[in-house]
């Protein structure tokens, strides 16, 4: 067996690191005699329909440039002129090119002009906009449009539930407003008709509109309450009674009806609990305004309007309207025959910037002959006997009349306090005949 000495085994330790060294030696120093070379990767532009993901923030133009161009590779040319001062409103989300560069420019009044090798150009937009290439867009020449809001079958606000001007959705009652426009297509000329446009509102008529009974029912209660432009007044003031209804009141001289279910205590105090009706009638017009109609219908009924009103003075500080209209015709009674005359005015004169005075004069006379009343037919004779009569058989006799005469005159104050608070006094007088 063949042994080796410590000595041996430490001169071969010392030989091996000697050509270890050597060997890194010569390496290291054919590395020196190489030519240094370095390599920088840059982006590859991508095409323009090449969708990536970008994350632009907002901020000056010139940086969101560098940014834009440092993710993409696509060389933006431009004057720094161009782009001192400009903010971009940054792009983020998955675009294509074309698409981030409109939006990275919107709104600079730059626009992005596409070069023969893959870059671009910025260029001042003509209209400081760019546009976008996702969008099909088509140009047309410029439009004019001038118009005013119709009038309409809704309203935009009502204070005859609470005295504020509410919107109906705000407004802590059910209320059915019919408009003056409902009114005129609808062809209503009486207030009842008006009146019973509205669900849950009926009417027992007997007898002719003019001298007959019409009164009317809410939620099984007789309607007693009623609000004349804003304030409480008994059923007198508008019809001869409440039993007698409003089938005789003509709606010329009215701009609303407004119908408010359940008890108005806010407004009339302990309030009826199943309606009111609340009466708004026609405002002068700050402009001159001037129309007649005509109309006609079956039983040889006719009926003429007249509404006339504006400024009364250069400053419009002083401004009125009158409304007046004539009723006549019959029925499918033989015999019967009716006339209504009706004439409203009123006065607006702005005493200052925050008061303002009216004085409103009201008039109607109603006439019904040959058939006036509410009797009917009774369904035997004094033989027990059947009666037979035709639909057209008047049972009244042609000499019974009914006529009756209204006079109404409505004096108030409105002070404006600011905001929406106002202060109003009102005095109403009205003189009934009935004969």
């Amino acid at each position: 067996m063949k042994h080796e000495s410590r000595a041996d085994s430490f001169a071969r330790n010392r030989l091996a690191c000697a050509l270890h060294a050597a060997m890194f030696g010569l390496v290291v120093a054919g590395g020196a005699l190489l030519p240094s070379t370095s390599v920088e990767a840059a982006p590859q532009a991508k095409s323009a329909n090449q969708s990536q993901r970008f994350d632009v923030p907002a901020g000056p133009l010139e940086e969101a440039i560098n940014q834009f161009t440092a993710s993409t590779g696509i060389r933006l040319s431009h004057e720094p002129a161009d782009t001192s001062g400009l903010r971009s409103r940054g792009v983020g989300g998955v675009h294509d090119i074309r698409t981030a560069l409109h939006r990275l420019l919107d709104g600079t009044g730059l626009r992005a002009v596409p070069m023969s090798d893959g870059n671009y150009a910025l260029r001042k937009g003509a209209e400081g906009r760019t546009q976008d290439p996702s969008k099909k867009t088509t140009n047309f020449d410029a439009v004019e449009v001038i118009g005013t809001r119709p009038h309409s079958y809704i309203i935009d606000s009502t204070n005859s539930a609470t005295g504020m001007n509410l919107s109906l959705r705000d407004t802590p009652q059910s209320v059915t407003v019919i408009t003056r426009q409902r009114m005129d297509d609808g062809g209503i000329t009486n207030l009842m008709d008006a009146t019973r446009q509205a669900p849950g509102i009926d009417s027992a008529p007997s007898g002719n509109q003019v001298g007959g009974f019409a009164p009317l029912y809410a939620r099984g209660y007789l309607v007693q309450s009623y609000i004349l432009d804003g304030t409480p007044v008994s059923s007198d003031a508008i019809a001869s009674s409440s039993i007698r209804g409003l089938a005789a009141i003509d709606s010329a001289a009215y701009e609303a009806v407004t119908v408010i279910r359940g008890a108005t205590g806010l407004i009339t105090g302990a309030g009826n609990p199943g309606a009111a009706v609340a009466l708004t009638r026609k405002r002068p017009s700050q402009e001159f305004q001037a129309s007649v109609t005509q109309s006609f219908g079956s039983w040889d009924q006719r009926r003429t309007m007249g509404d006339v009103g504006g400024p009364l003075n250069k400053a419009k500080t002083l401004s009125g309207r009158m409304v007046g209209s004539y009723d006549t015709g019959g029925d499918w009674r033989d015999g019967y025959q009716y006339e209504k005359y009706s004439g409203f005015g009123v006065l607006a004169a702005d005493l200052t910037s925050n008061l303002q005075a009216t004085l409103e004069l009201d008039y109607g006379r109603d006439h019904g002959w040959g058939g006036a009343g509410g009797t009917g037919f009774p369904l035997v004779d004094d033989r027990d006997n059947p009666i037979r009569a035709d639909r057209s058989t008047n049972p009244m006799a042609e000499w019974s009349y009914f006529r009756s005469r209204r006079i109404g005159m409505t004096a108030g104050l409105d002070y404006h306090l600011g905001e929406d608070w106002k202060a109003k006094v009102s005095y109403t007088h009205v003189e009934l005949e009935d004969d």
